[in-house]
């Protein structure tokens, strides 16, 4: 059976596998205090995981050169940013995005703004700007409850390569009831008026209003 590469888990754990790109993942948490590094050993685990809490671009764009120093063959890079409602992302999120890529990522995975912001193809690379909530215990009765899957190809060459493939899109709900969140997400029905309205969210060219995010309890 051709062996097909796979994003190894990130944690202690030995897989006990080498079917893979060695996976590195750069998270910005968004918060002010400081962070420790939790370094998972690259030969051992096939991955590699820093968090970060600031977003300063020239320091990710050394992190990521000395992820790449270490092995890394697949680099993700996952800040914390945006606008908490807005279904497109800020202009600083676009430059922090392509300036990852430019600097060596495959991957920039975003989150924070708690609903869908578009999918970029960018250089080599690609931007997930927001994926919204998934299985979020925030709210029960949210006013969005539209979500994706994302499966994303990575395509390992004869010579030995990493590359990006195709992108699979599943369009979910993050409940499976219509009027409040049993925090059960669930596939959408394909080609359905909600299908359609999570696509239209990922290439932009959504035009409903923005959301107000409610707090806990209000």
């Amino acid at each position: 059976m051709e062996k097909k590469p796979e994003i190894m888990l990130i944690g202690a754990t030995n897989i006990g596998r080498d079917l893979g790109p060695r996976c590195a993942a750069m998270l910005h948490t968004g918060l002010t205090a400081d962070c420790t590094h939790l370094d998972v050993d690259v030969e051992k685990y096939k991955a590699y995981l820093k968090t970060t809490s600031t977003l300063d671009v020239e320091n990710m764009k050394t992190e990521v050169a000395s992820l790449r120093e270490q092995g890394a063959e697949l680099v993700i890079v996952a800040p914390h940013w945006g606008v908490e409602g807005s279904y497109l992302p800020t202009q600083l999120q676009i430059d922090v995005g392509h300036a990852a890529i430019d600097a060596g990522a495959d991957i920039v995975w975003g989150s924070h703004p708690h609903v869908l912001q578009p999918v970029e193809e960018y250089g080599d690379g690609i931007i997930y700007y927001s994926m919204g909530n998934f299985c979020f215990g925030g709210n029960s009765k949210p006013e969005d409850f539209d979500t994706v899957l994302l499966q994303q190809e990575v395509i390992r060459s004869p010579e030995g390569e990493i590359s990006l493939g195709i992108l699979k899109i599943i369009p979910c709900s993050i409940s499976s009831e219509k009027n409040v969140n049993n925090y059960q997400p669930t596939p959408m029905a394909a080609d359905s008026e909600e299908y359609i309205r999570v696509l239209s969210k990922l290439d932009g060219s959504f035009e409903g209003p923005n959301l107000k995010i409610r707090k806990i309890g209000k």
